[in-house]
């Protein structure tokens, strides 16, 4: 039985009457009937309006949604709806020791970010390549690369710089570095702390009288 145009349109008006018509469809059954329905039943003919010319025609495009070209910002950059994570920051330079009677690790709240020791028995960038500079990147990871000297001591003597909050990991953790005395010496090991308190300390030097600390880069999760 064929569809007459005056049943589509009734059945069009009520697509678009009807509240929930924007998931709904026109469905013929068996007997030639039309109905609206979310989805057709099994014995039920789906209907295109568009093939008996009761569609109108493609309206305009619309405006963009309200997030479409908003700039991303925290951690990540660009324009949404696909914002990329944004670069790293620029590492912090561990700040040279003042060279004082005090030392700016002493105490209960020690100064982060600066070399630990006192006039005569400190630490100090390394003349082997760069000092050390940490950073935290879009992940939550800390890391920490270079290297340092320590003039009147040994590595395990002083602690080597603190962390500030933020930068530490919730346990400590452990690292194996390289320890020399000079670019063409014989090379030794050790291990270098990281404490949830942001304290750097090396322990169990494989070998004495080597001043020269080299990290590489290393990496830890930082505190929640």
């Amino acid at each position: 039985m064929k569809t007459s145009l005056a049943v589509l349109a009734a059945a069009a008006c009520s697509l678009t009457s009807t509240g929930s018509a924007h998931g709904a469809v026109l469905c013929q059954k068996r007997s030639g009937a039309v109905v609206v329905r979310d989805a057709c039943k099994k014995k039920e003919t789906p209907l295109d309006l568009a093939q008996f010319g009761v569609v109108g025609p493609k309206g305009d495009k619309g405006d963009p949604g309200p997030i479409e070209g908003t700039p991303a910002g925290g951690d990540l950059s660009g324009t949404y709806p696909a914002p990329t994570i944004a670069a790293a920051p620029a590492p912090t330079v561990v700040t040279d020791n003042p060279g004082t009677s005090t030392d700016p690790c002493a105490g209960p709240t020690p100064e982060s970010g600066v070399y630990c020791g006192i006039s005569g028995h400190n630490w100090f960038a390394t003349s082997l390549g760069s000092g050390l500079e940490f950073w935290r990147d879009r992940l939550g990871e800390i890391h920490i690369r270079g290297g340092a000297h320590i003039f009147g001591g040994e590595p395990g003597s002083l602690p080597l710089f603190y962390l500030p909050v933020g930068a530490r990991p919730a346990q400590f953790r452990v690292f194996p570095v390289t320890i020399t005395d000079c670019g063409a010496c014989p090379a030794g090991a050790a291990l270098l702390f990281v404490g949830p308190d942001g304290g750097l300390q090396v322990t169990n030097t494989s070998m004495s009288g080597q001043n020269e600390l080299l990290l590489g880069e290393i990496q830890f999760r930082a505190e929640p």
